[in-house]
């Protein structure tokens, strides 16, 4: 089992791992709220750039996080 705990961190460790336009794209649209068009102002890109920046960042987090969470699954069943 994943404790919100762990996934915080495995969030933080997944999100360093990324470029960094594509953290401050993903940050800023999905932890702060902004959106594309208000991402791009604030880094001063391009709309299509952030939009770009943004999908990919997500795609590689989700394989990040998705293989975080098999490996803690099968970690836990082997404890458990």
């Amino acid at each position: 089992m994943v404790t919100d705990a762990a996934m915080r961190m495995a969030l933080d460790d997944a999100l360093n791992q990324l470029p960094s336009a594509e953290r401050m794209a993903v940050t800023l649209c999905f932890g702060a709220g902004f959106s594309h068009t208000e991402a791009a102002e604030a880094l001063n890109l391009p709309l299509g750039t952030v939009k770009s920046h943004v999908k990919r960042g997500l795609e590689k987090l989700r394989t990040r996080l998705t293989t975080t969470e098999t490996l803690a699954s099968v970690g836990s069943q082997a404890h458990g």
